[in-house]
């Protein structure tokens, strides 16, 4: 499990490809299964049609490649990680071919975005156990949080998200900002309480891309970490930001970072949730780490 372990060779291996996900083309996706048989792995493509395909596909114990890989953001993976909560033992690596806005896991995962070296890791075959979260019970492989970044989740066009990407993110925030709810969060941790204006429940460092949000957390040991900013006004967000370009949000004093296992977050008047960058209802919401990872094929 800790990539030392010698596995079966991946020979067959199916691609379930979003194809609204910013990265997708019909072009790049020839290259990853070209640079794939070069390594003698036959690959089949299905395009999905909407989450739940991606769900039943990996939930189905009938279909049994060496492996399957998703080809989409950090949403398609999660469906794919749901769908392989639901089949028995033994479960096929899961493996990512980085087509979303953000691509977060893969980032934190330290993977490789060209078809080559997608093709490399895949031949080379080296699993690791990736730890997840639940919200309410439900998956979550990334984070959660509630709070402006939450209300901007909730308010993005999805048209515009697919044209613009992040930028569209940074189009949003700015029209948020003059019209936004400031909502209290509480977050009860092992029995204690604090309260903030931002939370993030989270599972990986990076956060909405390169940038470092948490250097303690990873997706490759189990157990959360909460991100707490005390509050949001525009001149402290703004200082947020800016610390946050420079990998130094944990310096920025109101802002307080700590490990969970479990924390629930409240509000007076349900706060909006975003999870894994989409929206997700509303507070009241019971986050908590699973202890049981999924492998995956890295680098």
């Amino acid at each position: 499990m800790d990539g030392q372990v010698s596995h079966p060779a991946i020979r067959t291996l199916t691609i379930l490809a979003n194809p609204v996900a910013g990265g997708y083309s019909p072009r790049r996706m020839r290259k990853y299964v070209n640079a794939l048989a070069q390594q003698g792995i036959a690959t089949q493509v299905r395009l999905t049609g909407s989450a739940d395909d991606i769900v039943a596909y990996c939930a189905d114990s009938s279909e049994q490649p060496d492996a399957i890989a998703v080809a989409g953001g950090d949403g398609t993976l999660v469906q794919a990680v749901r769908g392989l909560r639901q089949r028995p033992d033994p479960c096929p690596p899961l493996a990512v071919i980085p087509f979303g806005t953000a691509n977060v896991l893969a980032l934190s995962l330290g993977l490789g975005f060209s078809a080559r070296s997608f093709a490399d890791m895949i031949a080379g075959n080296r699993r690791v156990p990736v730890y997840t979260g639940r919200r309410n019970g439900d998956v979550f492989i990334l984070m959660v949080s509630s709070g402006f970044d939450a209300q901007v989740v909730h308010a993005l066009p999805l048209g515009l998200k697919r044209r613009l990407g992040k930028l569209a993110y940074g189009l949003t925030a700015i029209r948020q900002a003059f019209r936004r709810k400031r909502d209290v969060i509480t977050v009860t941790v092992d029995g204690l309480t604090y309260e903030g204006r931002l939370a993030v429940i989270t599972n990986t460092p990076h956060y909405g891309g390169p940038m470092v949000i948490c250097p303690e957390a990873s997706a490759l040991k189990p157990g959360l970490h909460l991100v707490l900013l005390e509050k949001d006004s525009t001149l402290f967000l703004i200082r947020c930001a800016i610390n946050l370009l420079r990998n130094r949000l944990a310096d920025t004093p109101g802002v307080t970072i700590l490990p969970c296992e479990a924390a629930e977050l409240t509000s007076s008047s349900g706060a909006p949730l975003q999870s894994d960058g989409d929206a997700a209802g509303y507070t009241p919401v019971l986050l908590e780490a699973d202890n049981e990872p999924v492998m995956m094929v890295v680098r």
